[in-house]
C-alpha cells in the first residue's frame, strides 16, 4: 500500500493538521486516474491514523474494494464542534471533504462517499451521518461508543483532554450529542419530510464493553427509518476485531448497500 501523508492549515481546527491519505495502489503504479469511491475514516481516542494504518490491513481493503481511504486526525475530540476551540464536526463535514477532492480525483457524488470509524470514531461517524445525512450514502460504526453519557464517565477517567461537552456527563441525554435523542428527532420529523440517511453497518465484538451500547442502539433504530446491517460476533474492543471487522465492512461496502437515492 502506498499512503500520501499530507499536512495543511485547516480552517475549522485553527492549526495544521496531518491527513493520511490513501489513493489506491496497483502492483507497479499508483492509479490516480478515478473518479475514487471514498470512505472518510475516523480512529478512536488516544489513537491516530498511523495507528490505524499499521495495525489494520485498511489499505488491502481498500484496494481490494475499489476504494479510496482518508484517515483525519480526530485527536480526543469525538468529533465535536467545540465552542471555543476547535471545530471537528465542520472539519470532517466541510472542510475535509473539500481539501481531499481537490487533491485526488476522488467522487463528488454523494453514492460514492462514505464515512466510519471505530469507537471514538464509530460515535462520531453515526453522529455526522444523522446530523448530516446529505454528506454520506453509507456509515460504518465498529466497536461505536454508541452512548455518550456512559462513554463521556469512562473516558473522563481516562484523560482529561476531552471536549467541553462531554465534562458534565449527566447534561448529555436529550441533547445534541445524544444518539438516542437523535433517534428520537428522526422519528419525529419522518412525517414532515422524506430525507435518504445513509445506510448503516454496526458491528461489535460480543466481548467488548461497548457492546451494551451498540445494541441498545440497535433496538432504539428499531422503528426509525434507518437501513441498519448489524453484526455481533466473537471479540474484543481491540485492533484484532477491528481488523477483521472492517474486512467484512468494506466488503458491504462494495456488495451494494442499497442505498436510497
Amino acid at each position: 500500500m502506498t499512503d500520501l501523508t499530507i499536512r495543511f492549515q485547516s480552517y475549522c481546527l485553527g492549526k495544521s493538521t496531518p491527513t493520511i491519505m490513501d489513493p489506491l495502489e496497483h502492483p507497479g503504479r499508483i492509479s490516480f486516474k478515478g473518479p475514487f469511491r471514498t470512505l472518510y475514516f475516523l480512529h478512536g481516542a488516544q489513537d491516530d491514523p498511523e495507528d490505524v494504518i499499521a495495525r489494520t490491513r485498511i489499505g488491502d481493503y481498500a484496494m481490494e474494494n475499489n476504494t479510496a481511504v482518508v484517515l483525519p486526525e480526530g485527536d480526543n475530540a469525538f468529533y465535536l464542534d467545540q465552542v471555543p476551540g476547535f471545530g471537528y464536526e465542520s472539519f470532517v463535514t466541510d472542510e475535509l471533504i473539500e481539501v481531499t477532492r481537490e487533491l485526488l480525483p476522488l467522487s463528488t457524488k454523494r453514492e460514492d462517499t462514505f464515512i466510519g470509524g471505530y469507537s471514538m470514531g464509530g460515535y462520531g461517524s453515526v453522529r455526522v451521518s444523522l446530523l448530516h445525512p446529505e454528506k454520506f450514502a453509507a456509515c460504518i460504526c465498529l466497536s461505536g461508543a454508541l452512548e455518550i453519557k456512559r462513554t463521556a464517565y469512562f473516558i473522563r477517567a481516562l484523560t482529561p483532554l476531552i471536549p467541553e461537552q462531554l465534562r458534565e456527563p449527566k447534561a448529555l441525554p436529550g441533547s445534541e450529542y445524544d444518539l438516542l435523542h437523535l433517534l428520537d428527532t428522526i422519528r419525529a420529523s419522518e412525517r414532515k419530510m422524506q430525507i435518504a440517511y445513509p445506510s448503516f453497518y454496526i458491528a461489535c465484538g460480543s466481548n467488548d464493553p461497548f457492546v451494551s451500547q451498540t445494541r441498545a442502539f440497535l433496538e432504539a433504530a428499531c422503528d426509525s427509518p434507518l437501513r441498519i446491517e448489524s453484526q455481533i460476533t466473537p471479540g474484543g474492543h481491540d485492533w484484532s476485531y477491528w481488523n477483521t471487522a472492517l474486512a467484512g465492512a468494506m466488503q458491504w461496502l462494495s456488495s451494494g448497500f442499497g442505498v436510497r437515492d
